[in-house]
């Protein structure tokens, strides 16, 4: 007796089954991936953002994949965090042809071969991943995202004097330029708490770091060493420099909705760190601070310590860390 093929899960059907287009709920899906939106999102995300149940976008994302209006593409595997990893969704061809008759302007398909390795693939997934589940959680918490600015939107170059010592011991200052470029900012608007008292503004540098723990190579753990360095280093002295007291007009212009940055805090959210390696970041930015402390600019959050199948719930809680030891455990919702 001739066995059934098993069909792949990792491979379109060369006769899909046929699918009707909703104009409702399947617009409703593709506009996520409309220009100025998100670019890469999981199913259990997608659920969130359009109101369904996981099993039912489920479904349906497989139909509109099998017919090409979205494509997908499985990271590879994580061994920090539990579980199979989830398909990332983005548009394709037909899905690019349906949004452009709807919004009336040319949105073109991403140009991804979903089989072929994309080192920055799961970087930029996770980046809109977040950035999903912090307008969630705003829109959860009664809370506006003023503004906010995506990657490479927000570049910002300044000076600092640095103290080092040379090979003989004698203290030196050095001028060192530094880039400030993170992978996606948000602003709070300024509101008040449920007991009437006034939050102010505050604005969310955020970056994904991501890590290999499999590397064990000397060399590649202290280039390592030395790039997480010169990040935080950055950062703390772009905030204790506050550069963007002088900026010239034309700056002033571009980032008019940031340029109060008093309540500045850098959101470090790794991906694929051991507790080991994290304790070692937390180390670190307690290393550059010249009293040994660490400052509270720099909240740290591993994503494999929020819960896996409810993250949403998760980052509403107090769940960043701070390098200041014993500092109790951080909330974004904190006034």
């Amino acid at each position: 007796m001739k066995q059934r093929q098993r069909k792949s899960k990792y491979r379109r059907p060369d006769k899909p089954e046929p699918v009707r287009f909703n104009p409702n709920s399947d617009l409703a899906i593709l506009r996520l991936f409309a220009p100025g939106e998100y670019d890469y999102l999981s199913a259990q995300t997608i659920g969130w953002l359009t109101g369904r149940s996981y099993q039912s976008i489920k479904r349906r994302l497989r139909k509109l994949w099998q017919n090409s209006y979205l494509q997908r593409w499985h990271p590879p595997k994580n061994y920090t965090q539990p579980g199979s990893h989830r398909s990332v969704y983005f548009l394709d061809k037909q899905g690019a042809a349906a949004l452009s008759q709807h919004l009336g302007i040319m949105v073109k398909p991403k140009d991804i071969q979903p089989n072929h390795f994309h080192p920055y693939l799961k970087h930029n997934w996770l980046v809109n991943e977040w950035r999903a589940l912090i307008h969630l959680m705003a829109q959860k918490a009664g809370l506006q995202i003023a503004c906010e600015y995506k990657d490479k939107q927000f570049q910002d170059y300044f000076h600092a004097q640095v103290s080092t010592t040379t090979s003989s011991g004698r203290p030196v200052q050095r001028n060192v330029k530094h880039r400030i470029m993170p992978d996606w900012i948000f602003t709070f608007a300024p509101t008040t708490d449920s007991s009437g008292n006034h939050i102010a503004a505050r604005t969310f540098f955020c970056e994904i770091e991501r890590s290999n723990q499999r590397t064990k190579n000397p060399q590649s753990q202290r280039r390592r060493y030395k790039s997480l360095r010169a990040k935080l280093e950055a950062y703390q002295f772009y905030y204790l420099t506050r550069p963007w007291l002088s900026w010239d007009e034309q700056k002033r212009q571009k980032y008019k909705d940031i340029q109060d940055l008093r309540n500045l805090r850098v959101l470090f959210i790794t991906e694929g760190m051991g507790q080991k390696e994290f304790a070692n970041l937390l180390a670190l930015a307690r290393d550059i601070d010249e009293k040994g402390q660490g400052l509270r600019l720099f909240w740290c959050v591993r994503l494999e310590d929020l819960n896996h199948h409810n993250p949403l719930e998760n980052i509403m809680q107090p769940v960043f860390t701070t390098p200041v030891k014993d500092d109790r455990l951080r909330s974004l919702l904190t006034p």
